[in-house]
């Protein structure tokens, strides 16, 4: 059992003015509630985006996993990018990526095109997010930081809880391009407030950073599960014996199995395969994993039950989704409480994540016949998972390593979330395809036109736009619903692993370390909300 170290800083060389650093914050807090904001204000507004394109199942779901592949996929690159071309420029490059994958998106004529716009977005998130979370650390002593922790940690929860709503009001009154619109001007702004405030600079000389960074291990990481996800579409869309989806599948798989043997090959893993030799640790992960899977599954696929089985407007799910989006934010303050005054942090992972098995296995028999109780208490349930599991599994994780291996596990644990969240939104729409493909006879046999019946798995939103008569639309959203049961019934085993995961966690308690110096990877400066 080693100790948790909640470590001290010391300041920079010079003290920035005054002025400069709140513009500095200024552009930190709003880039943080863009990037928190786009995460979620996508969900809201894309059964209507896939209508006003046509697009398959397939194409639906890369609209959100191109987004977090595109953030995870560089994850490992830009600190060490950070220590030579400095952390102002990573920031700059991160907003301005931002700023031209919205660009893209908002002026997208097919998915293809909105798909790469929302991959550029998270490249970009993925740069600012962690290259912020290091320059806090830099720009502020201990005492300061936590005043500003805690100004971005709140712009960036308002972010993420207020942005379904804002994506149900753009997309009714307006139109869906506007979730991409919106940022631009925000953008420009912490761009330039950027550009004047941080005086920052790079060494310039510290090329050897960048030799620490497994640039092999990343492209087969990566590589690998883009193979092994478009592997799986394919065979839930096409036929799981045809020769596209076998050497999708058998090259993914090769790749992954390369990527872990070359992981014991290599001084600087992108794996620190120390995290699994114990027990706690390798629970820690797990639970980390689950919890991404899960907590996007909720968020992306809630909007589809409002909008295509219940009927709701845009406006109208982005106000049933604030019943998510805001407990979560008091749930998050709530665990940050409990484990200063208790230490708890086992328990509270433990809690967290029976709430979120529960609340998922609550999402499974939600009916076209809106059941408010059962919608509120289901949300409410998987808010008071959700949040508390994105920071106490990390602080689980620190108690049980040595010191020196805090920073990799620090990166891989942001790393295997945001990857596993990618996966996770493939999985749904691979288990959803499958379910309603199932249901294919019984729509027919219930007077569905034999046309609607087989599109359905492959163009959910053909519902929006079918005018058939009102029994017809009862079995094609009865269907749906029976659909996304399975898909609920796959997250909520998933978040079953959490549950057991978090049994296996050590004890372990939380000891305050006296050193000066500060590690700029400690819980405390991680940013990142959601």
């Amino acid at each position: 059992m080693t100790r948790l170290s909640l470590k001290k800083a010391s300041r920079p060389g010079s003290e920035p003015g005054r002025n400069r650093i709140w513009m500095i914050m200024l552009a930190i807090c709003a880039g943080g509630a863009l990037v928190s904001m786009d995460s979620v204000i996508i969900g809201v507004a894309l059964p209507f985006v896939s209508d006003s394109f046509a697009m398959s199942a397939t194409e639906y779901a890369w609209v959100g996993s191109s987004y977090l592949l595109g953030c995870a996929c560089l994850m490992p690159v830009w600190e060490p990018v950070s220590e030579v071309l400095g952390k102002k420029s990573v920031m700059l490059a991160g907003l301005g990526l931002f700023l031209v994958g919205s660009l893209i998106s908002a002026c997208a004529r097919n998915s293809m095109i909105l798909i790469m716009g929302r991959a550029i977005q998270g490249i970009g998130e993925g740069a600012f997010t962690v290259v912020t979370n290091v320059s806090m650390a830099d720009l502020f002593t201990i005492r300061e930081r936590g005043l500003y922790i805690a100004m971005y940690s709140g712009v960036s929860c308002m972010g993420a809880a207020f942005g379904p709503l804002l994506g149900g009001v753009l997309t009714k009154y307006a139109n869906w391009r506007w979730c991409f619109w919106i940022n631009l001007p925000v953008c420009a702004v912490a761009l330039v407030l950027l550009i004047v405030g941080y005086q920052g600079a790079g060494s310039g000389s510290d090329w050897s950073k960048l030799r620490t960074v497994d640039w092999l291990g990343m492209l087969l990481i990566t590589g690998g599960t883009l193979l092994l996800l478009l592997g799986l579409q394919s065979g839930g869309s096409t036929t799981w014996q045809s020769a596209r989806t076998l050497t999708l599948l058998l090259g993914g798989i090769a790749a992954l199995a390369t990527f872990a043997v070359e992981q014991t090959q290599v001084r600087h893993p992108i794996v620190p395969l120390a995290l699994f030799r114990a027990r706690s640790s390798a629970a820690c992960l797990g639970v980390c994993a689950s919890h991404g899977v899960t907590y996007i599954g909720c968020i992306f696929y809630l909007p589809v039950y409002l909008s295509l089985v219940l009927d709701l407007d845009a406006f109208a799910v982005g106000c049933w989704t604030l019943v998510i989006a805001v407990p979560t934010i008091v749930a998050g303050i709530c665990a940050a409480l409990v484990i200063q005054r208790t230490q708890r942090v086992r328990t509270l992972i433990i809690v967290a994540a029976a709430a979120l098995a529960l609340g998922t296995g609550l999402f499974i028999g939600l009916a076209v016949k809106i059941s408010v109780w059962r919608l509120v208490v289901s949300q409410l349930s998987a808010a008071m998972g959700i949040s508390p599991l994105f920071q106490a599994p990390l602080m689980g994780l620190q108690t049980s390593i040595s010191h020196a291996d805090i920073p990799r596990a620090y990166g891989f644990y942001v790393f295997l979330r945001t990857l596993s969240s990618a996966i996770s939104l493939t999985l749904g729409q691979v288990v959803l395809q499958s379910a309603l493909e199932a249901r294919t006879r019984a729509l027919v046999a219930q007077g569905v036109p034999t046309e609607t019946a087989h599109s359905l798995s492959h163009d959910v939103t053909i519902i929006l736009s079918f005018s058939g008569s009102a029994e017809q639309v009862h079995a094609l959203r009865t269907s749906m619903a029976r659909s996304l049961d399975r898909v609920w019934m796959m997250y909520t085993a998933f978040a079953i692993l959490g549950v057991v995961g978090s049994v296996c966690i050590s004890n372990n308690p939380l000891v305050e370390d006296e050193d000066p110096q500060c590690d700029a990877h400690s819980p405390e400066t991680e940013l990142r909300v959601l």
